[in-house]
């Protein structure tokens, strides 16, 4: 993720504005290797087959069906998803998730991962604070996030893009899957414990898969950077804001 705008209804309960599709957009789908539909929003004379191979390879589970990975261009990036950001992550109602990423100019793989990160971490509850237990309890520990946060050295995005939990969790999903420059400027990339521990968290979510629709309502309000563009993870903080990235 990476800034944010809200939009506030009954309740308190926060949700992304409803926005028309782009002009000459297509509605294109592949299947994962379970037979998984993996849905695109792009131009219609563009190829996602590069793309449905990397979230084919990606570790996921049945959450892929519940995300809508929009290509859009410079203008509309900026209407979706902030003035700063080169691609999003945004919940929507209940368990559906639109990544927004850029036709051209960015390394769309690497930002794929990115926001899939988000959407995966969304939908499961991953991350978490101390008063919502994480369920990546392996790599929170690997990770040293508990110290971090008594030092002042990560926490939510009030510290700023670069200290947020959920954006950690982030680029180091992508790791799993790539060796991009990592985004996290001071902390040290992932080694292989942090990686193994990362991966037996997510195999363990899709195992042990909660309800998405509790999990969303439990969320945090989304943030967007300037950083890199992705529409921040959020805090699992009040029991009626839903989660965003």
């Amino acid at each position: 993720m990476r800034r944010v705008f809200l939009v506030v209804a009954v309740l308190g309960i926060v949700f992304p504005p409803v926005l028309p599709a782009p002009a000459g957009a297509a509605i294109v789908t592949r299947q994962d290797s379970a037979g998984r539909t993996i849905t695109f929003d792009v131009p219609r004379d563009m190829n996602v087959n590069r793309y449905a191979s990397v979230l084919r390879r990606a570790l996921h589970g049945d959450e892929i069906e519940s995300v809508t990975i929009g290509f859009v261009g410079r203008a509309t990036l900026v209407r979706f998803c902030g003035g700063g950001s080169l691609s999003c992550y945004r919940p929507g109602w209940r368990d559906e998730g639109e990544i927004f990423l850029p036709v051209r100019g960015v390394d769309s793989v690497s930002a794929l991962l990115h926001e899939y990160a988000h959407h995966f971490d969304a939908s499961y509850g991953l991350t978490g604070s101390r008063r919502w237990q994480p369920a990546a309890e392996r790599w929170w520990a690997a990770r040293r996030i508990e110290a971090r946060i008594q030092n002042g050295q990560t926490w939510d995005y009030e510290l700023g893009w670069q200290r947020s939990i959920g954006e950690i969790f982030a680029e180091d999903y992508v790791q799993l899957h790539a060796r991009p420059r990592y985004g996290i400027p001071w902390l040290p990339a992932p080694n292989r414990a942090v990686l193994t521990a990362l991966r037996r968290d997510i195999q363990a979510a899709r195992r042990d898969r909660p309800g998405l629709a509790a999990l969303r309502i439990r969320a945090a309000p989304l943030a967007l950077t300037p950083d890199s563009g992705r529409l921040s993870h959020l805090r699992h903080e009040s029991p009626l804001t839903p989660i965003g990235v």
